[in-house]
């Protein structure tokens, strides 16, 4: 009767320890999720939209869904196109684009200042350059002879 009791205390160790593993485990997985934003590896990372390599620093995007799910683009309008045929139901968290005056640094679109012109030849030809910085904004307005937009006026002209 003896070795019948040890053997079910070692089976219920073994147990024990099995389902602690299979936590670990989990625990690990799900602390090594990633979500929020990515930093774009250019001349790696590929558009979601157009499936170009992404190329120039000057430009590039990011989506964010609430789901921590990212998407890169190499244009902030393959970022608009996508999310106009993409993102019906999908909520998006976070949308980013890249300051033209430092190259590969994401910002938020939001607080963003925004030029549209045609010297600011964007990859896919949306010719938006944004900047962190108002100040920078009015330097590169001359220079690209480019004028200011709101987010909500692109977003409207990508909408239609």
């Amino acid at each position: 009767m003896r070795d019948l009791t040890i053997f079910f205390v070692i089976i219920k160790e073994k147990k024990y320890l099995i389902n602690s593993f299979y936590y670990f485990v989990l625990l690990l997985t799900i602390s090594s999720c990633k979500s929020g934003p990515e930093k774009l590896q250019y001349s790696k990372d590929s558009c979601a939209f157009c499936k170009m390599q992404l190329m120039d620093k000057k430009y590039g995007a990011e989506l964010v869904t609430e789901k921590g799910k990212v998407y890169k683009f190499d244009d902030t309008g393959c970022m608009l196109n996508y999310e106009k045929q993409n993102f019906g139901s999908q909520k998006v968290a976070l949308e980013l684009v890249v300051d033209y005056s430092n190259p590969g640094q994401l910002i938020n679109v939001l607080t963003a200042f925004h030029i549209k012109c045609a010297a600011a030849y964007s990859p896919m030809g949306s010719n938006l350059a944004s900047f962190e910085k108002e100040e920078t904004v009015n330097k590169y307005i001359q220079q690209l002879q480019g004028e200011k937009i709101s987010w909500d006026a692109i977003k409207k002209s990508f909408n239609k």
